[in-house]
């Protein structure tokens, strides 16, 4: 069986709670049509980890 891997589509507040988590804090995250990206030395790497979305969902509601 293949697993598909498919983006994380996040809303602007969505992206705003995460932030007051703290989870991102040190990171240069920012929210690009709806997929939280991290800037790394001048490149763009999406954070989008079907893993972590249960998590982090966890956490803002």
């Amino acid at each position: 069986m293949t697993a598909v891997i498919k983006p994380i589509r996040w809303s602007t507040d969505d992206y705003h709670q995460i932030i007051s988590t703290g989870i991102l804090k040190g990171r240069k995250a920012e929210l690009i049509n709806g997929e939280i990206v991290v800037r790394t030395e001048g490149v763009i790497l999406p954070l989008a980890f079907p893993d972590i979305e249960i998590s982090v969902r966890n956490l803002i509601n």
